[in-house]
């Protein structure tokens, strides 16, 4: 029983010095297809070493809600690749980003 306890506490006094990685290192956005479309998109996560977060088809309509590292200002920085039917790929970095962001998949005409 003594060694039971004397464990426990121990990693209680570890995890009390570990470097606090709480809820604020992530920022919740949602990534949304408001057109009549389907894209194959690609979405990484710039702030956490180019981290793939989602990869795959979006539907018309369709909403999917992310997990972003938050870098030191608790903002969130990620690169979305999207192609749809034979046109090329682009690529957009969508930086600043806070809780709640919404980001549309439909590239932007330029």
């Amino acid at each position: 029983m003594r060694l039971i306890r004397s464990s426990w506490l121990a990693a209680i006094l570890l995890a009390l010095n570990a470097p606090w990685a709480g809820a604020a290192d992530y920022v919740l956005v949602r990534m949304v297809n408001p057109t009549e479309m389907k894209w194959n998109v690609e979405v990484r996560d710039l702030v956490c070493e180019g981290s793939v977060l989602w990869q795959g088809k979006m539907e018309p309509g369709q909403v999917k809600k992310l997990r972003v590292c938050a870098g030191d200002d608790g903002l969130g920085t990620i690169r979305a690749v999207v192609a749809g039917g034979c046109a090329s790929a682009k690529a957009t970095i969508h930086e600043g980003l806070a809780k709640g962001t919404e980001i549309s998949v439909a590239p932007s005409e330029e």
